[in-house]
């Protein structure tokens, strides 16, 4: 159904084909001192990696190029698993305490979303043979950020004695979906969670790790 010529819409350093198992790092240099690796467990899958145009300075650029939807960032990962029957998309965002930035990642899996649309209208694919997973690995899930979150948000004022209703964000975050809005469209989309462990420090970086078979 689709072969790796068809990709050639694609530039060449935008895309890859995956043939062993490999991960997935972020490093997180602000002042936290952090490495998320998330190794992918292949499986003989035939998997490409699209959307992963490196910069200048060799890092992988997180610029949306649907740059009409104005989108800053782009997920960490995008995945496509061929199949006789079916493309299987995996999306992945790596945070190390997502709570607190639930709307940015809504947008970053939007926009990785469309351009899922997007390049494979133009390629004639049938969507309806087009499966999308999305996955998020983080650190920590913890209520500090998410009361940052609520600040932002600009709840109204509590008043003693009344029953405190969490934001809608975080009770789906609960329940493994994230939303995200802009403009006209909605994005609402159940979504896997990968919790990294600890493992040891390396250089004066805190150093996690775990590994995520495919669905």
């Amino acid at each position: 159904m689709i072969l790796e010529e068809d990709l050639c819409i694609l530039h060449s350093d935008e895309y890859c084909k995956i043939e062993n198992d490999f991960n997935l790092v972020e490093r997180i240099d602000k002042g936290d001192k952090t490495i998320m690796d998330l190794k992918i467990n292949v499986n003989q899958k035939n998997l490409y990696s699209i959307f992963c145009k490196t910069g200048k300075n060799g890092n992988k650029e997180d610029n949306s190029k649907l740059l009409f939807m104005s989108f800053l960032n782009f997920p960490d990962g995008v995945y496509l698993e061929i199949k006789d029957d079916c493309i299987i998309c995996h999306v992945i965002e790596l945070k190390k305490n997502p709570k607190g930035k639930i709307p940015n990642i809504g947008k970053q899996l939007m926009s990785a979303k469309y351009h899922i649309i997007s390049l494979f209208s133009i390629m004639g694919i049938d969507l309806n043979k087009v499966e999308i997973y999305y996955y998020i690995g983080y650190v920590r899930d913890d209520e500090a950020k998410a009361d940052e979150y609520n600040k932002k948000m600009k709840m109204k004022k509590i008043i003693p004695g009344t029953l405190q209703v969490r934001p809608q964000k975080l009770v789906d975050w609960d329940n493994d979906i994230i939303t995200s809005k802009w403009g006209k469209y909605t994005f609402r989309e159940q979504f896997k969670k990968i919790k990294l462990n600890f493992k040891q420090q390396i250089d004066g970086f805190d150093y996690f790790y775990e590994e995520l078979d495919f669905i």
